[in-house]
């Protein structure tokens, strides 16, 4: 597959302003529907929507818990780094098409439910009972219930290019490299069979960090792995400019990077360093504090909502009730 007309780039990449205008966009028409219910019931609530930057700390909470699943569940330890990052991807999609404050979308069974379809997609299968029993407030009917939810908003696009096969490609060609050319071996600052094994899971590490940011929306999985890469070197304190030197020659002579992706040296780094900006902020631990707030604040709005429904559904029942009535025909009535 080309990677650049795959629904991955034609779809779900975008820039980082069309980001905040569909969330924005989201966030205002669930406000503005809320709006609507109150009206019509003719009420008043004190109760306030979170603000778009509550809602994506919250989203990335709930992707942390992701991560740290993958990480300790039995069945999902071989595949962690494909099935978190298939998954928190779904999360983070699923939410530029849905509003987060609506409460049929509860942040943690989406999250779960995410999981749950990463793993089939993954091939790490764990049923829903199975993954229901490994987390409070989720029922085996949550995950099947909402994954036709899941799916439509996905656009039934299940299939995620992730930074960690590229992380390895680029491992196998630095060792490639050091083996056969002494010039980049010296370049490089590292004793590399020594350091090999770290500098592949620091540079998995650093894509975790990524992928709770913004950055798998934003860039190709392509840079995201090279940024870490990059990443690891620098935590290694090695030199990555031979290698970026062989890439950025690869992409001008080779075409090897993705269409659409920048060439000299000058503009990868320029990429890279925009993408290291990314991982800082994925990295960044939220507060339990803050979000127990966040998250109290977002169900007190949920139930306002629900309330709405509920009360609108029980109205229409005793209208319709009020109606059935009225047209029985009474005991004494003439015929």
């Amino acid at each position: 597959m080309i990677f650049t007309k795959s629904p991955q780039t034609t779809r779900w990449l975008f820039t980082s302003e069309t980001l905040m205008d569909m969330r924005t966009k989201l966030s205002k028409e669930a406000i503005h529907l809320m709006e609507e219910r109150k009206k019509d019931a003719g009420v008043s609530s004190s109760s306030s929507p979170l603000s778009v930057e509550q809602e994506v700390k919250l989203i990335n909470y709930h992707a942390v818990s992701i991560q740290h699943m993958c990480r300790s569940v039995d069945g999902l330890k071989r595949r962690s780094s494909r099935v978190q990052g298939t998954a928190i991807v779904y999360l983070k999609r699923f939410f530029l098409k849905r509003s987060i404050l609506e409460h049929q979308y509860d942040p943690l069974k989406i999250a779960m439910v995410c999981l749950y379809c990463a793993c089939k997609t993954e091939e790490a299968y764990i049923s829903a009972l199975e993954l229901s029993k490994l987390v409070n407030g989720i029922k085996e009917k949550d995950l099947l219930g909402l994954e036709t939810t899941l799916l439509k908003a996905l656009g039934f696009d299940i299939l995620v290019h992730l930074p960690y096969k590229a992380i390895d490609g680029h491992i196998m060609r630095i060792t490639d490299l050091v083996k056969r050319d002494a010039e980049f071996r010296d370049a490089i600052q590292l004793d590399w069979e020594s350091v090999e094994g770290a500098i592949q899971a620091k540079a998995y590490g650093a894509a975790d960090a990524l992928m709770l940011s913004d950055a798998p929306l934003l860039f190709l999985p392509g840079l995201l792995a090279l940024a870490a890469v990059r990443s690891a070197f620098r935590a290694e304190h090695g030199s990555f400019d031979a290698y970026l030197l062989k890439v950025a020659e690869s992409a001008a002579e080779q075409h090897q990077m993705e269409e659409g992706s920048t060439s000299s040296t000058g503009d990868i780094v320029e990429t890279l360093t925009n993408i290291d900006k990314y991982g800082k902020e994925g990295a960044k631990k939220v507060a339990k504090k803050v979000v127990t707030e966040i998250d109290k604040q977002l169900k007190e709005w949920q139930e306002l909502s629900k309330s709405r429904k509920t009360s609108k559904r029980k109205a229409d029942r005793d209208d319709s009730e009020l109606g059935r009535t009225a047209h029985k025909k009474k005991p004494d009535e003439p015929k």
